[in-house]
């Protein structure tokens, strides 16, 4: 998959990041590649709720994502504030979606919309006071 993305960047001259565990970004970088990016794929053969989703959203990119025990449906609408990678391992798949959203901007601003309204339930702060207000309604029942 690297071989492509480099193969990609190279023939269209495109400004395609990407990290991997042999090019691991740490958590701020990758916050701030969010923030300036237009499109976020993650890619997961095995995940829970990917936290690389939440943050795309609150961070304004369009998340394309895999769906693995279809955590990821919880927070996209597939073809409404992103898309849903159906075949992991599909990069014809992958490349499709990516030209799709390239090519629809009434698609982007239109997810962008609905993402930020989801952001605010997303918000780091209000979900701790959620965590935080759980804690104590059990540590209060005991």
């Amino acid at each position: 998959m690297v071989d492509k993305i480099q193969e990609l960047k190279q023939k269209y001259q495109l400004n395609i990041q990407y990290s991997n565990r042999q090019n691991e970004l740490s958590h701020e970088e990758i916050l701030k590649k969010f923030g300036a990016a237009k499109l976020a794929v993650g890619n997961s053969i095995s995940d829970g709720v990917p936290n690389t989703l939440l943050e795309a959203i609150i961070l304004g990119a369009f998340p394309i994502q895999s769906n693995p025990g279809g955590a990821s449906e919880d927070y996209i609408e597939n073809g409404k504030n992103g898309i849903l990678i159906e075949n992991s391992e599909d990069e014809n798949e992958i490349a499709n979606h990516i030209k799709l959203a390239l090519n629809s901007p009434e698609l982007l601003i239109n997810a962008y919309a609905i993402n930020s309204k989801k952001a605010k339930k997303l918000a780091y702060e209000k979900v701790q006071r959620k965590v935080l207000d759980i804690y104590k309604k059990i540590a209060d029942e005991k």
